[in-house]
Formats: structure tokens, C-alpha cells, sequence
């Protein structure tokens, strides 16, 4: 749409407004003639619609076929400021340049986003999309965007999915991660049951195979806990079976944390620096050179403006990067209690999450204060699923 109106604007554009007699028999004309204008609506005083200068040259024709009045309301465009300021030739040869610097750069890609993968499948497809052409200032028409997509999947493993989208100077490339598919149970090869890790078994199910072990006893690591070789009740034959159950079992641990009495803040280090992009229709601009951002640590600010083109009005982002550091302060001990606390749960958490299926069945915090930190102990008690999968070797 902005290239449209950009292409008016160099061609001149006219407002009229027509009145009296019978307008929409003017109206029709000017569409049987296949006439262009747009903008068109009804006022108290007429109908008003915009025009093209070469088109408006023809309106004196029809005009003589319906009595209308015509009034110019607003000429606009290149001609018309050429005109305006033809003793100041320099000024309007740099508007004309900049207009056709902006015609030249909304056909080129001036910004590649990747949106639905985490930043090392990121990584992997904006390499390809390199590969295949799309990157800043490549031109949009020498790209076959339907072959790249397919060159992209067949060159990412991880990718189920690839969708590029032209919005004007931004490459919008939406992925999707290929899903593992969901691993099978195999129930035809003979295996037994042991324990993944010390506890006291909680509740045992057998499905198959024979249990070996029951509620209350306490197990050890690789301990056989169902047994996928079982004897006929009647004939004694001995036989091999893929042992299934569900088996929970708990165990209790203590974690402990240690928070000193000072804390981690960002703050500043004094060097800042902008960042401009300019926004005109659906085409990105950056006004800077180098990376987005220079520092590994900042607070950014950022604020939108308005700029007037003559023809048209674009956006300004500015991004103000001011950069930061971590130092340690010192904290009161209410302070280092509160931040050991959190610090304590992320460690339960962090230690449960090494078996599987836990659930949290107790926990108690002790906090004992030192001269120069505090130690947190948190006792705790959970259940986690004990069963772990041992193939049986028939071969011996």
C-alpha cells in the first residue's frame, strides 16, 4: 500500500470536489471512461474524490457532458513541490532521490525474525536461511520462497515444520521443532524389575512377572524387585515374561544451602548507547550499524516517535542501552534468611528432580546463622517411582 501511495505522490495527485447538477451521472462517466480515483465521499457540498494529474486533465471533456461545478480542493504530490520550489533545485532533486532510495529499499530484506525454537535451533536455521539467500539486503524477487522452505527442512533434522512470510522489508520465518516420537513399551522381550535407587518400597502393582519384594521392605540400589523368570503353579516349567508393575517407594534427604550475607545487584556502569530503527509502512530501517545490543548486561528503554517523510508519515523506535554490571551489597540477615529460603527450595527441587515421578511428602527448614552467612538445612521425605528395567539374557 505505501509503494501505491509512494507512486502517486510522484505522479501529483488532485482533490476535487464536484457539485451541482447531476454528480453521479458524472460519476459514472468518469468509471465508463475508465477513469482512476479513489478517496470518494459524499459532503454537504458535493462529492469529493482524489485524482491523478493525468487523469484530471481528461475531467474537462466530461464535463461538458454533465453540468457539474468542479473545484480543486488539494493538489499534493512531486510535481506540484517541484513546482513550489523550482528555485531551490537541490532541495527537491534530494526529496526526488530519497523517494526513489525508499522505492529501491522496500524490495530488499532489511530484517530476519525467527519465532517458535529455542536459540540453538535458532542458530541452525538462520545459518541455512543464509545458505539459501535469505539475509539483509538480499532482494525479495530473486528468492523462490517455496524452494527454500523445502532446502531448509531437508538441511535442519530438527525441523517438522517451516513457513517464510514477506512483510515488507522483514523476513518473518515461523519453525516448528520436530516432536521425538513417543518410545513404545516393548512387552515381548523377558526382562526383570530392580530398584533405581535405595528407599522403602510404598506400594508395588505386578502385571507380569513375580514379585520378590512387598510393601514396608527397604530395597537397594539394583536390587531385584520383580522377576520376569516364573514357575508354572502345576507343571514347574519354567518360563520368561516382560515384568511389568508400578512400584513407589520413599526415602528421605537433607539439602543444604548455603546464603551469604551479601546479595548480587545489577548496576550501572555509565556507558549507554541508542539504537533507531525506522518504520515506514511494514519496512524496518535500522539508522545504526554494528550489533543491536554491545553490552552482555543493560537495562533498555524504549520510546516511539513520529516522523513526517513529506508524503507520508513513518515511526521512529529509539532503544536506549544503558549498560550494567553485577556486584555484590551488602544485606541485613532478614534479608540473606528470605533469599536462602528461595535459594533452599530451588536446591529441593533441583535434588528431586534426579528421580523419577517424585512427590514431596515432608519437608522441615532448620536455619543456623554464621558470622559471615547462613546455612539452610531442609530435611524431606518423598516417594518416587523405585522401578527400573533389567533385559533378561535367555542366551546362557
Amino acid at each position: 500500500m505505501i509503494l501505491i501511495e509512494l507512486l502517486r505522490w510522484i505522479l501529483g495527485v488532485v482533490t476535487v470536489r464536484i457539485s451541482g447538477g447531476n454528480a453521479e451521472r458524472f460519476i459514472n462517466l468518469m468509471t465508463s471512461e475508465k477513469t482512476e480515483f479513489w478517496n470518494i465521499k459524499k459532503s454537504e457540498r458535493g462529492v469529493e474524490f482524489s485524482i491523478g494529474i493525468k487523469d484530471f486533465k481528461n475531467l474537462k471533456r466530461l464535463h461538458r457532458r454533465s453540468d457539474v461545478h468542479i473545484k480543486i480542493l488539494k493538489k499534493q504530490g512531486l510535481p506540484f513541490f517541484v513546482k513550489r520550489y523550482k528555485k531551490r533545485i537541490g532541495f527537491a532533486a534530494g526529496v526526488l532521490s530519497f523517494a526513489a532510495i525508499m522505492v529501491f529499499l522496500s524490495s530488499m530484506i532489511w530484517t530476519v525474525r525467527v519465532s517458535g525454537c529455542d536459540s540453538e535451533l535458532e542458530e541452525k536455521v538462520r545459518a541455512a536461511l543464509y545458505g539459501q539467500g535469505v539475509k539483509p539486503f538480499s532482494f525479495k524477487s530473486e528468492l523462490d520462497v517455496a524452494q527454500i522452505q523445502r532446502n531448509v527442512m531437508l538441511e535442519v533434522d530438527e525441523l517438522s515444520w517451516i513457513g517464510i512470510n514477506m512483510k515488507g522489508s522483514v523476513a518473518d520465518v515461523g519453525v516448528r521443532r520436530r516432536e521425538a516420537p513417543p518410545q513404545i513399551d516393548d512387552v515381548t522381550t523377558p526382562r526383570n524389575i530392580v530398584a533405581a535407587e535405595d528407599g522403602v518400597i510404598e506400594e508395588i502393582w505386578v502385571k507380569a512377572g513375580e514379585a520378590v519384594v512387598k510393601k514396608g521392605d527397604s530395597v537397594k540400589k539394583g536390587q531385584l524387585l520383580v522377576s520376569g523368570v516364573v514357575e508354572g503353579a502345576k507343571s514347574g516349567t519354567v518360563y520368561y515374561v516382560a515384568a511389568s508393575a508400578d512400584i513407589r517407594a520413599s526415602t528421605a534427604a537433607r539439602v543444604e544451602t548455603v546464603q551469604m550475607y551479601t546479595e548480587t545487584v545489577k548496576a550501572p556502569t555509565g556507558r549507554s548507547c541508542a539504537r533507531r530503527v525506522l518504520y515506514v509502512g511494514d519496512m524496518a530501517i535500522n539508522l545504526y550499524l554494528g550489533k543491536d545490543v554491545p553490552y552482555d548486561e543493560y537495562v533498555a528503554v524504549e520510546d516511539w516517535g513520529k516522523v513526517k517523510l513529506g508524503f507520508s508519515e513513518a515511526k521512529m523506535k529509539v532503544t536506549e542501552y544503558y549498560e550494567s554490571c553485577e556486584k555484590p551489597v551488602q544485606i541485613s540477615a532478614e534479608r540473606a534468611e528470605t533469599l536462602g529460603r528461595t535459594k533452599g527450595n530451588a536446591e529441593v527441587a533441583e535434588y528431586l528432580s534426579k528421580y523419577s515421578e517424585p512427590m514431596l511428602l515432608y519437608q522441615s527448614t532448620n536455619i543456623f546463622k554464621g558470622a559471615k552467612s547462613l546455612t539452610i538445612q531442609n530435611e524431606i521425605e518423598f516417594s518416587f517411582n523405585i522401578a527400573s528395567i533389567i533385559p533378561i539374557d535367555i542366551s546362557e
